[in-house]
């Protein structure tokens, strides 16, 4: 709980100070949206390289301060209305996988749609 109390204060202190954007709003009150179950953690980010190696840097730090460490080669970017070649440039710079919606995080699937019944019958 501590460790995401941590990544939470990083991120939200290069949030106010323009080294990370906001993926709804700038103007969006309360904290940076970041989510965590467990050792996930799911972070939403508008599609720039210049922010995503911002990203890497803030992580850097955050590994150098708490000792966690962040395993890119199990990370991945699931892109939402970026086409492909895009998509490959952003995860060899940050040196991750990626993923299409749908997937799942932590067992649920997560999609751009309601999801159906259907999608819940794995969990039954």
């Amino acid at each position: 709980m501590i460790a995401a109390d941590l990544l939470q204060s990083f991120v939200n202190v290069a949030w106010h100070n323009g080294v990370l954007k906001h993926p709804i709003s700038e103007s969006f009150g309360g904290d940076f949206p970041i989510i965590q179950y467990a050792h996930d953690t799911l972070l939403i980010l508008p599609i720039d390289v210049r922010i995503l190696l911002n990203l890497k840097g803030l992580l850097r730090s955050f590994s150098d301060s708490s000792g966690l460490h962040v395993n890119y080669h199990k990370s991945f970017m699931v892109p939402i209305n970026v086409n492909n070649l895009k998509l490959q440039h952003l995860a060899n710079t940050i040196g991750c996988l990626t993923e299409r919606m749908p997937f799942t995080y932590v067992g649920l699937p997560l999609s751009i749609h309601k999801p159906t019944m259907q999608d819940f019958t794995s969990l039954l």
